[in-house]
């Protein structure tokens, strides 16, 4: 998400440039801003979309942190086992993201 809020104001910057290009050399290139204004307003909603989910799942984290039922400690072994579990699910979750498109990041 951070690379899509540093390239708002280089595109910006960018479709300004090609505007004053095509106004200096009389070959407006930009008679209808409807593409520009998709693209900008696809990638605002994008950032939107992608804070809000990004919120309800640290909120969802913190509650089932607030609701946990153990504390793990830091031994070796509880490492190895956390690391397994953790691939475990991360390919649970790549293969499901294959199949339901909600899960595609």
């Amino acid at each position: 998400m951070e690379k899509i809020l540093y390239a708002f104001p280089i595109f910006g910057a960018v479709l300004l440039m090609e505007f004053a290009y095509g106004y200096y050399k009389h070959n407006n290139t930009y008679k209808d801003f409807k593409d520009a204004a998709a693209s900008l307003s696809l990638g605002l909603l994008h950032v939107a979309f992608s804070a809000l989910v990004g919120t309800a799942a640290l909120a969802v984290d913190y509650f089932f942190y607030d609701h946990r039922l153990f504390d793990l400690g830091a031994s070796w072994y509880e490492i190895i086992i956390l690391f397994i579990l953790m691939d475990f699910s991360y390919y649970w979750w790549h293969r499901l993201s294959h199949r339901v498109r909600f899960f595609m990041g």
